[in-house]
Parts: structure tokens; C-alpha cells; sequence
């Protein structure tokens, strides 16, 4: 049986595939958001072909939300980082943030960073990092005082059934607390899941 979010980004990809291209894009690129309240300068950090923002400590913070099926997508045959940094990080309205690997190599990861809160809410709202290929899953790191999961929201490294690939780790480092609360309509609890489907591995470090 296909798990929750293999059957929701089935249906992403449906739509993807039927309104934009014929097929997933060969690599999934690199996407930052950050969140500044004051000013300042944002670093560029060059690693090879890699580049990454730095955000500067001495400046703060600001609210980063995603609202109203709002999606950050950096999924591919080799899928790309993702970084979100802010204040108060906020997905509602079936919003999501996905990396989902489709090739042979290493996915990409998912960090989000946020000063006071990560909070999600509602049915089909994640954060979420998988693979469909035979390449791994990458990691998905949550750092912040407090997380709210709610409303049959979840965050997951669980690949899709069968998939040959390996899921990524998931860690959360939350100062404050954790609180995973509620279900969809139809029952489906809110969570954190690193699921290992059949022919698939997960790691769930300690």
C-alpha cells in the first residue's frame, strides 16, 4: 500500500507532469530563503559550483511563511538543497518545501532554521526529503525553540514504496519543545516520520 506521502506526491507530480513538462527535472538546483529584519549583507559562499547564502548573526530575524498551497520544490534526477532561515517559520494551507531525489546520487538536503518557531498546520502541509530512484534520500534538520506540528501536517524522510533508494536522516533540535498535535478530517495524525517502506532503508540517528 502507497503511504501518505507517496499518494501526495503522486498527485504533485501528475500536475507537474501534465501542466509544465513531460518529465521531472534532471537536477533539482539549490533554493534559499531567509528572512532579515534589519539591515546588513548577506554572504555568498563559494563551495566549487556550489553557493550558499550566509546570513549575518548580528542582525535579526525575520517571519518567513508559506501560505495557501505555496511550494518550494527543489526535486530532480539529482535533487537539490534546500535552506530556510527566520524568525518564525510558518507552513499553512497545504503548503509544502520538498527535495525528492529521482536519480542514482546522493538527494539533496533540508535545513530550516528559525530563531523562535517552525510551525506547520493542515492537511498536506510538509517539509519533507525522499527519493523514487536508487540514489538516497537526503538528510532534513529542523533547528529552533520551538515545534509545532499540527492539523494532520507532518515533516518525513519516508521514501515511497519500493523505492531502491535510501531515506534520510531526520533530526530536530528544538531549545524549547516539540509539540505534534491534531489529525486530518479523515484521521490522519500530524507527525514526524522516518518510515522504512518494503525495499527501502531509513536511518534514525540517536
Amino acid at each position: 500500500m502507497a503511504s501518505r506521502f507517496d499518494k501526495c506526491l503522486l498527485k504533485r507530480l501528475l500536475r507537474f507532469n501534465s501542466d509544465i513538462a513531460p518529465k521531472p527535472p534532471k537536477a533539482g538546483g539549490r533554493v534559499e530563503l531567509g528572512g532579515v529584519a534589519g539591515s546588513g549583507t548577506v554572504g555568498l559562499n563559494v563551495d566549487g559550483n556550489n553557493l550558499r547564502l550566509s546570513f549575518p548573526d548580528s542582525v535579526a530575524r525575520a517571519d518567513v511563511s508559506l501560505t495557501n498551497r505555496a511550494v518550494v520544490d527543489a526535486s530532480g534526477e539529482s535533487s537539490g538543497d534546500i535552506q530556510v532561515q527566520g524568525r518564525r517559520v510558518t507552513l499553512t494551507g497545504d503548503s509544502q518545501v520538498l527535495s525528492s531525489n529521482s536519480g542514482a546520487g546522493a538527494g539533496g538536503t533540508l535545513a530550516v532554521t528559525a530563531s523562535e518557531s517552525v510551525e506547520l498546520s493542515g492537511d498536506n502541509t510538509y517539509l519533507a526529503t525522499s527519493t523514487s530512484g536508487s540514489g538516497s534520500a537526503g538528510n532534513l534538520t529542523i533547528e529552533t525553540r520551538k515545534l509545532t506540528v499540527g492539523g494532520g501536517a507532518y515533516i518525513t524522510t519516508t521514501p515511497p514504496d519500493l523505492a531502491e533508494g535510501q531515506g534520510g536522516d531526520l533530526m530536530i533540535r528544538a531549545s524549547d519543545s516539540v509539540e505534534l498535535v491534531g489529525t486530518t478530517a479523515d484521521g490522519n495524525s500530524s507527525g514526524l516520520f522516518a518510515q522504512v517502506m518494503q525495499g527501502a532503508t531509513v536511518n534514525v540517528p540517536p
